[in-house]
C-alpha cells in the first residue's frame, strides 16, 4: 500500500512477484489500487489490476472515517484522465454510487475536470442527467471478494446532475461539454432548484450568461415547491438568487438579458428585498436604478413595499437609495403607517433622521388612520432617541389621537423618566402639562395608576396639578391608593397641599385613607403634612342616594 501510495512501480512489481496480497485493506477501508488510482500512479493501477481486476470496483468501506468510494471515482475527482481511461478499459463500472449517494461523473464535473468527463460520458453517454441519490444510502455487504459492490438508494430521487455541480462551481469548459451532449437544463433538484439557479447563486458570472444565451427560458425561472425544498425558497428566480448573495457580476448579466424584477417569491419578497438582505450597496443601485426605469410611478404598490420593509429593519442603504431617486417616502400604506410611523415603532432613529433631514414639511407630525404620530408611538416604546431626533425635528407635543392621549400620556404610562424629561423640556409645556386624555387623565393620574414615582416626582417638579380628577372622579392619589403604590403616595402626601383637595363630593378619602393606613398605618399615614382630613368616611359606607365614586 505505501509503494502504491508513493508510486514506487518497481517496489510493487517486486512485492507482487512476492505474492502480496492486493486485496488487504486499512482500516479507512482502502486497498493498493485505491491509493495508486487516488494518487495518479498509471504504472502502479495497471500492474495492480493486472494482478487482480476483479477488486476494480471495489470501494472504501468504512464510511465513518471516511467517504466510501471507489478508485474510479477518487481518480475522476482528482483528474488523472491516463488512470481514468485504464480503469473505462477494465470495465470500470461508472454507475456505482458513493455513500454521498455520488457517481463517478458527479466528482468528475463537481471538481471541474473537463478531460475526464468526457472519457466518462464517452462510455456512457446516459450518466449525464443521472442525479446524485437522494436520501441515506444502504450498502450491500462489503467484502474483499470480486463482485461489483453496488448501493441501493432508499429513496431514488433526482437530486444534483452533474450540470447542476458544474454550474454551482463555475467549471464553464465542463457546462460547454455538457450541454453539446444535450445535457437536460430544465431538469430540477429535490430541492427544487435547476442549473440557472446554482450558477446564480455562486456568482458564476460566465456560466450564467452562457445558459441565459443558449436556453432564455431560464432567465425567469423560479425554483419549484418541491417536497424538500425550504417554504423561504420557493418562488425564488436567478435575479433573487443573486442579489441576495451579494453577486454583482451575475446581477449584471442578468440585467442585460432583461430579466424580471418586479416578481415576488412565495414568501411575498421581491428582488430588492433580498438584495438589501445582502447589504451590498452595488448590488442594491442596480436594482433600484432598474426599478426606476421599470415603475415609472413614485407611489407604487413595489415602492410602498419597498418603503414598509426598509422603514421595519431601518436599512439605512435602501432608505438612501430611495431619497436619491426622490421616491415619495411619505407614501401610507394601508392602516395609515408610513415609513416615519414603523420606524419610530421599531427604534430605528438614524433612519428617522435619514429621512427628515431632507426637509419633507409636516411630515413629521403624520398621522395614523388612530391619529398617532411618530413621537405618540416612540412614547408608547419608551425610546428616548428616537424620541430625541423627532423632537429634533419640531415634532408637536400637543398632538393627540382618536383617545385624546398625546406624547407625554404615552410617556408617563410607560414610566420612562428620561424619555418625560425630554418631553417636559418642549416650550410648550404650559399647554402640556395638565393636558387630559378624552377620559379625563392626566399624566400625573397615569403615573401614579402605574406606580411609577419617579415620573410623578418629576411632574409634580413641573408644577402639575394634583388635583385634578378624570371623567369618574379619581384623582392621582386615589388611583395610586387602589393600586397599592405606597412609594407614589409618599410623593403625592409628603408635599404641601390645598385642604379642600379632601372635601370635594364624591371623593372617598376614607377608602384611600384605610388603604394607605394599611400600608404603613405609622410612618406615612400618621406623619403626613396632608393628612387633615375634613371628614373619613370609607366609599363602602357612603350615605344612602349618594353616587358611587368608589373603585370599580
Amino acid at each position: 500500500m505505501l509503494a502504491c501510495r508513493y508510486g514506487h512501480e518497481l517496489v510493487v512489481e517486486l512485492l507482487l512477484e512476492h505474492k502480496a496480497n492486493v486485496r488487504m485493506r486499512t482500516e479507512l477501508g482502502w486497498n493498493s489500487l485505491h491509493y495508486a488510482g487516488r494518487w495518479g500512479h498509471f504504472g502502479v493501477s495497471r500492474l495492480i489490476i493486472k494482478a487482480c481486476a476483479e477488486i476494480i470496483n471495489d470501494r472504501t468501506e468504512n464510511g465513518n472515517l471516511g467517504v466510501v468510494r471507489t478508485t474510479l471515482m477518487l481518480a475522476c475527482q482528482y483528474g488523472y484522465e491516463d488512470v481514468v481511461k485504464l480503469l473505462l478499459e477494465h470495465k470500470a463500472d461508472v454507475m456505482i454510487f458513493s455513500d454521498y449517494g455520488w457517481n463517478c461523473f458527479h466528482y468528475a464535473a463537481r471538481w471541474g475536470r473537463f478531460e475526464v468527463s468526457k472519457l466518462i460520458i464517452e462510455s456512457c453517454v446516459v450518466i449525464i442527467n443521472i442525479g446524485t441519490l437522494g436520501g441515506d444510502i444502504i450498502n450491500n455487504s462489503s467484502s474483499s471478494s470480486s463482485t461489483p459492490q453496488r448501493s441501493t438508494p432508499v429513496v431514488n430521487v433526482k437530486n444534483k446532475t452533474g450540470l447542476m455541480l458544474a454550474c454551482e462551481n463555475g467549471h464553464e469548459q465542463v457546462v460547454r461539454l455538457l450541454l453539446a451532449h444535450k445535457a437536460d437544463v430544465m431538469v430540477y433538484s429535490e430541492t427544487g432548484w435547476n442549473c440557472f439557479h446554482y450558477a446564480a447563486e455562486s456568482g458564476h458570472s460566465e456560466v450564467s450568461s452562457l445558459l441565459i444565451e443558449e436556453f432564455p427560458q431560464l432567465r425567469d425561472s423560479t425554483i419549484r415547491g418541491a417536497a424538500n425544498c425550504p417554504p423561504y425558497d420557493s418562488g425564488k428566480t436567478a435575479l433573487m438568487l443573486a442579489s441576495q448573495f451579494g453577486k454583482v457580476e451575475v446581477v449584471r448579466t442578468l440585467f442585460s438579458h432583461k430579466a424580471d424584477v418586479m416578481l415576488r417569491s412565495e414568501e411575498g419578497c421581491d428582488v430588492l428585498l433580498y438584495a438589501a438582505r445582502s447589504d451590498d450597496l452595488k448590488v442594491l443601485e442596480l436594482i433600484i436604478e432598474a426599478v426606476v426605469i421599470s415603475v415609472v410611478d413614485a407611489s407604487s404598490l413595489w415602492w410602498q413595499r419597498t418603503l414598509i420593509w426598509a422603514s421595519e429593519i431601518g436599512h439605512l442603504s435602501v432608505v438612501g437609495m430611495l431619497l436619491k431617486y426622490k421616491i415619495d417616502v411619505t407614501l401610507q400604506f394601508g392602516d395609515g403607517h408610513n415609513c416615519l410611523h414603523l420606524a419610530a415603532k421599531n427604534g430605528h432613529f438614524e433612519f428617522l433622521e435619514a429621512i427628515l433631514a431632507k426637509d419633507t414639511e409636516g411630515f413629521v407630525n403624520s398621522t395614523t388612520s388612530a391619529g398617532e404620530t411618530a413621537l405618540m408611538l416612540a412614547a408608547q416604546k419608551g425610546d428616548v432617541e428616537v424620541a430625541k431626533i423627532l423632537l429634533k425635528y419640531k415634532a408637536s407635543v400637543l398632538g393627540c389621537d382618536e383617545y385624546g392621549w398625546n406624547c407625554l400620556h404615552f410617556a408617563a404610562s410607560k414610566g420612562n423618566a428620561k424619555l418625560m424629561l425630554e418631553i417636559l423640556n418642549h416650550p410648550d409645556l404650559e399647554k402640556l402639562v395638565d393636558s387630559k386624555t378624552k377620559a379625563g387623565r392626566t399624566a400625573l393620574i397615569l403615573a401614579a395608576e402605574n406606580g411609577y414615582a419617579d415620573v410623578v416626582k418629576l411632574l409634580i417638579h413641573k408644577n402639575c396639578n394634583e388635583l385634578l380628577c378624570d371623567d369618574e372622579g379619581f384623582s392621582c392619589l386615589h388611583v395610586a391608593a387602589k393600586h397599592g403604590h405606597r412609594e407614589v403616595l409618599s410623593h403625592l402626601l409628603s408635599e404641601e397641599g390645598d385642604e379642600d383637595y379632601w372635601d370635594k363630593e364624591c371623593l372617598w378619602v376614607g377608602d384611600i385613607e384605610s388603604k394607605v393606613r394599611r400600608l404603613d398605618p405609622k410612618n406615612l399615614l400618621l406623619t403626613s403634612k396632608r393628612l387633615k382630613l375634613m371628614e373619613v368616611r370609607s366609599c363602602f359606607e357612603q350615605p344612602v342616594g349618594t353616587p358611587h365614586g368608589g373603585w370599580h
